[in-house]
């Protein structure tokens, strides 16, 4: 019996859920650093985490005797809620390549395997992307004004950072962008991108829209929307910069004010310069006594390790059993981990330039809503595309869940570190 569409359905789904959790679990540095939490009081839309904001500073003193006592305080406790997001994926597939698997089926899992695996590791590296942002959704901005209805613009600020360099890091062939001016989407916008170079210049494949400086570009979901909610403009997840944040990029916190209740504030230091031992232990010194911070490792972009190793490569390169053959190399060359004071440096492709981030993981939290998985309620993954009227076939992915980290004092953030950087785009 030739292989028909049920029961192909059902062996694809077989096939389909573990490369889901492999690949969601495994292939990210920034995702892989947060860890399954447990929330006190869950909803279909948020999770809850009651934060621990106040001493009771007024309730305790030296009373000598005969002497008045303290007047009594209180702990201050605060709630926090953390909204779930769903990030979703679809992918699509005519009826002429089912039929076509109906008389070869080890090609057709191929290609629906190409497919599926394929939207997985787009997932992955969007949610990586968004876990080195602050939940902006900010691709990078419009620099200088175009002409009316260019076909091209020039664009800085890679990822919502104030940088000059490689404005187009984060932006690819086929992507579907809005520009967006006081919160609104701009009109004749969205565009399909049609290319990008290594550096700063982005080419459209039309524009009837006149862009203007600092425009944000943002994803959005198709090239009609409108509406800004259609966009990813502020509606990520919250990345590790926002919650390691003194205010700067990120004051309300969850809906929690930061200038109100600085506990909440990172130690953050702008402009930081050059890197030296001394300034990465002094951050490592004041996050022990801000929140009681024990740093687990540090985060930043290959250039900013690159930095961190000249600091050393006077004396590096004459050290080891034999002199006759120095080595100014370090185990990272050979994808090895290298550290300070025993403590892993992590680098990651999507972080920011010229940022060093040392993080006390112990608070780093991911609430879980819905574990990555294909849309089957009607009983199949693949579902009649009936709104293009056309005979293609659309599967869902989908997840929903938030990351937080609940005691951000207990970690730091280097800004504006003194750095090389290659322009590379990311596509």
């Amino acid at each position: 019996m030739p292989q028909n569409l049920s029961n192909f359905d059902a062996a694809m789904r077989d096939i389909a859920a573990p490369n889901v959790v492999s690949q969601i679990n495994f292939r990210t540095v920034a995702l892989d650093l947060a860890q399954e939490g447990e929330s006190e009081v869950a909803d279909g839309r948020r999770a809850r985490v009651t934060l621990h904001i106040r001493r009771n500073y007024s309730g305790v003193k030296t009373t000598p005797e005969g002497r008045t006592l303290p007047t009594a305080g209180q702990q201050q406790f605060l709630p926090m809620y953390i909204p779930y997001v769903d990030t979703t994926g679809r992918i699509n597939l005519t009826v002429q390549v089912i039929d076509q698997s109906e008389s070869n089926r080890g090609a057709f899992i191929n290609a629906m395997m190409e497919e599926m695996d394929g939207l997985i590791r787009d997932a992955v590296q969007y949610r990586n992307e968004t876990m080195c942002g602050y939940g902006a959704g900010i691709l990078c901005r419009v620099n200088g004004n175009p002409a009316a209805s260019a076909v091209s613009a020039d664009v800085d600020d890679p990822g919502g950072f104030t940088q000059s360099t490689n404005g187009t890091r984060f932006l690819a062939p086929g992507q579907i962008v809005a520009a967006i001016r006081s919160n609104a989407v701009v009109a004749n916008t969205p565009l399909t991108i049609d290319s990008v170079t290594d550096s700063d210049t982005v080419a459209f494949a039309a524009n009837t829209a006149n862009l203007a400086d600092n425009d944000i570009l943002v994803r959005a979901a198709s090239t009609t929307i409108t509406n800004v909610e259609d966009t990813d403009y502020n509606a990520p997840i919250m990345g590790i910069p926002g919650m390691v944040d003194d205010g700067t990029l990120v004051n309300s916190y969850f809906g929690v004010n930061r200038t109100s209740y600085p506990v909440l504030q990172a130690r953050v230091v702008a402009n930081a310069g050059t890197i030296s031992a001394d300034l990465i232990q002094r951050e490592i010194d004041v996050a022990e006594q801000r929140g009681q911070g024990n740093i687990s490792v540090h985060l930043m972009h290959h250039s900013t390790r690159r930095a961190y190793l000249t600091v050393m490569e006077g004396d590096r390169r004459y050290q080891g059993g034999d002199l006759r053959n120095p080595d100014a190399g370090t185990k990272a060359a050979k994808g090895g981990p290298v550290g300070f004071g025993g403590v892993h440096i992590r680098e990651e492709k999507h972080f920011p330039y010229g940022m060093w981030i040392g993080m006390d993981t112990s608070s780093f939290m991911r609430f879980v809503s819905v574990e990555g998985r294909w849309e089957d309620r009607q009983g199949s993954i693949l579902q009649l595309d009936t709104a293009n009227a056309t005979h293609t076939f659309t599967g869902l992915f989908y997840m929903r869940d938030a990351f937080a980290m609940t005691r951000p004092n207990s970690s730091f953030r280097l800004d504006g570190l003194t750095t090389s950087v290659v322009a590379l785009n990311l596509a």
